[in-house]
């Protein structure tokens, strides 16, 4: 979390002070050295609740389904956002990930489920 805020903070500042604002490289001074550090840390870091959690392990069973939900999710932001006319990166934001939750959730339990039930009966070795 450290390494987060401190990144996020130098970013801010340099971003403040004009420094090569159009030059998204100009960060990596900051990021890179940062993002190791948080690799490192969190490189042996275990914990039982965390493993045994149910809410985190739909998510992960989940987590293919929302990377394709991407692709569905993308076309219809940019309906309703032309639409309704939104300009509030904020809103833009939360409808982005809100309706990719919504598509993964329901790909997710309508296909991605009965889709491996149905292969695991009728592929896998009895």
């Amino acid at each position: 979390m450290l390494e987060g805020i401190i990144y996020t903070i130098c970013v801010t500042a340099a971003v403040k002070r004009n420094i090569q604002i159009g030059n998204y490289m100009f960060y990596s001074w900051i990021g890179l050295p940062l993002f190791s550090l948080m690799l490192l840390g969190m490189s042996g870091v275990e914990s039982k609740m965390i493993e045994k959690s149910k809410l985190l392990q739909y998510f992960s069973s989940m987590s293919y389904t929302f990377f394709l939900a991407q692709l569905y999710s993308n076309w219809l932001c940019k309906k309703i956002i032309a639409h309704f006319v939104i300009t509030s990166n904020g809103i833009k934001m939360l409808l982005g990930w809100g309706s990719c939750i919504v598509i993964a959730f329901v790909l997710h339990e309508v296909f991605e489920k009965r889709i491996t039930r149905f292969l695991k009966v009728n592929l896998l070795p009895k």
